[in-house]
């Protein structure tokens, strides 16, 4: 069996400490929960939703905590330290949100998609 780790980057999952950082420390400790996590399991995953959605559902990006300390380059941080982490690992991106509404995607009640058939 294959497993994928998923978000050890969600605004939704931060712990409030995180939130109450001065900016110029959310980086070492958005740094330090990926390497921790992703060493943990080191092996053991296969591929790790990295960043978990960062994106609004117009497409700009989350005002979250990371985003506001590293502005864009949280996404690049946050993959170079998984990928430091476990170098085997594949890494990924994941948000639902800005595949709504388009060919990717074809919307069967609020919040869930699915992938058309054809």
């Amino acid at each position: 069996m294959r497993v994928r780790g998923h978000n050890p980057v969600w605004q939704s999952q931060l712990p409030a400490w995180v939130s109450g950082l001065p900016l110029n420390q959310v980086q070492a400790a958005v740094d330090s929960r990926i390497t921790a996590e992703v060493t943990h399991y080191k092996g053991q995953i296969y591929a790790w939703d990295v960043v978990n959605e960062p994106f609004n559902g117009d497409g700009s990006l989350v005002n979250d905590v990371s985003y506001q300390a590293m502005g864009t380059n949280y996404f690049a941080e946050a993959l170079r330290t998984a990928h430091a982490a476990d170098p085997s690992a594949r890494l990924h991106v994941h948000d639902c949100s800005c595949r709504s509404g388009t060919a990717a995607t074809a919307r069967t009640r609020p919040g869930r998609t699915r992938r058309p058939t054809s």
